[in-house]
């Protein structure tokens, strides 16, 4: 993931992910209103990979953390159907694997 016109973002952790949508925190501020362009490996996708546009629409530094990480809550704006259908897609079949392993662990 990276700014439009900039080298790449280091992603530490996605905190969330759905059909319009990313949250996902990071290493450096980033501004309401920046465009990124994002690339996920993502099974399900051609070649694996899911590639969009997206827009800063929050930032916040995480409260109580000293290693500097911020939150950041990205809005896809090119997505096509079938692209946002395969991402809607993935993140069921995610959800469906977690409350299988919670449920296996009870």
């Amino acid at each position: 993931i990276g700014p439009a016109d900039e080298d790449s973002l280091q992603v530490i952790r996605t905190l969330n992910i759905s059909g319009s949508g990313i949250s996902m925190v990071v290493t450096h501020p980033l501004q309401v209103g920046q465009l990124l362009d994002v690339s996920l490996s993502i099974p399900g996708f051609p070649l694996g990979v899911f590639r969009a546009q997206g827009k800063i629409m929050r930032s916040s530094r995480l409260m109580g953390d000293e290693s500097h990480l911020y939150e950041a809550g990205v809005r896809f704006l090119d997505l096509n159907e079938e692209q946002r259908e395969r991402l809607i897609s993935f993140t069921f079949r995610q959800q469906r694997k977690v409350i299988r392993e919670k449920k296996n662990y009870s």
